[in-house]
Parts: structure tokens; C-alpha cells; sequence
């Protein structure tokens, strides 16, 4: 069952909506359990800070509407979230340093040189056909965001990068929870 529910979102892979082009430095966010750790070479699932930030003004998200607008709950997940089960990590990056998580089954948009594809300015991650995280395959669709586990629409744009080129300029870490209150006022 899981592999067909796969192989039907690789399909839809092809119909994908366009993305948005980014600035060439911007702040991202990667949201994970708390319990979660990544080696210097591990590649992270992030999201433009801004839109994010938009998008829970808009939507006066909780910490469970964002899980799963992320696509990190399945839609039958518990009735609770714990806000403080789950962390915010703030990186500065340059928009060079992200690849989007984009299957591609055209051959043709590859050079012999092994060129990267591009989308919007941004290429394509090399190893996109899977989720890279366990917790983030409920919303992964393969066209570079995620889909909205709740409410089964199209979530917000995501990014891939290395630990080690994310935390060049330094990170910062916030609990969900206090993310979630905004800036003080």
C-alpha cells in the first residue's frame, strides 16, 4: 500500500505548480523533534523564514496546523502536539547553497557534464527521490514543497542543504513554542 501511495506521488511529480524564486542570501528554518541531531554532511529539509512566518500570521497557526502544513504529521496523527517536543533552527544562507527536492524524470534537462538542472534558480538536488527526513515523508511530494497534511493542499516551498554549508554564518534555536509567540511587543 505504502509503495503504491509512492509511486502515485511520483507520478504527480510531472504536475507540479511552479515555486518561488528566492534572493541570493535569505534566512531559512528547519523545524525537527527535538531529539533530532545531524552529522556536518547530513542534508536538511528548510524552508524560506519569511514565508513561513507569513504564513502563520495569516493562519494564527498552532504548533499542529505547522506540523502539518511542513507535512511532518500524517492527517490521522494525535489530537495533541506538544510544542515543546519540537524545535526551530534560523540559519543565514546563501540561496547558491540550496537544491530543491524536485524528482525529475526528463533526462534531457542533463548535460553528458553532469550540469544540474535548475528551477527558478535554484538546482535541483541530486538524490531527490525520497524524503530526507522519517519524519517529513507525510507531506513530501517530489515537486519541491510540501502538501498540507490537514487540509491536502499545497504547503509551503522546501529546500535541501548540508548542515555544514547551513551553519557557515551560524544558526539559532528556538523551542516551537516560543517561535510560535512572534517577536516580543
Amino acid at each position: 500500500m505504502m509503495l503504491f501511495l509512492s509511486t502515485m506521488l511520483l507520478a504527480d511529480a510531472n504536475e507540479c505548480a511552479m515555486v518561488e524564486t528566492l534572493p541570493d542570501a535569505v534566512q531559512v528554518a528547519w523545524i525537527s523533534p527535538t531529539t533530532t541531531t545531524v552529522r556536518s554532511s547530513q542534508m536538511i529539509e528548510v524552508v524560506h523564514l519569511q514565508a513561513l512566518q507569513q504564513w502563520i500570521g495569516e493562519e494564527e497557526a498552532d504548533a499542529k496546523s505547522v506540523l502539518h502544513h511542513m507535512g511532518m504529521l500524517s492527517k490521522r496523527s494525535k489530537k495533541t502536539i506538544d510544542p515543546a517536543d519540537y524545535k526551530i533552527t534560523i540559519f543565514d544562507v546563501e540561496t547558491s547553497s540550496l537544491c530543491r527536492p524536485i524528482v525529475t524524470t526528463d533526462t534531457n534537462n542533463v548535460s553528458e557534464d553532469l550540469e544540474a538542472v535548475i528551477v527558478e534558480g535554484i538546482s535541483v538536488c541530486e538524490q531527490s527521490s525520497r524524503p530526507a527526513a522519517r519524519y517529513a515523508r507525510y507531506g513530501y511530494t517530489g515537486c519541491g514543497y510540501t502538501q498540507n497534511t490537514q487540509s491536502q493542499t499545497r504547503g509551503i516551498d522546501v529546500y535541501r542543504i548540508p548542515w555544514s554549508e547551513a551553519s557557515v554564518w551560524g544558526f539559532c534555536v528556538l523551542p516551537l513554542s516560543r517561535f510560535l509567540l512572534g517577536a516580543p511587543k
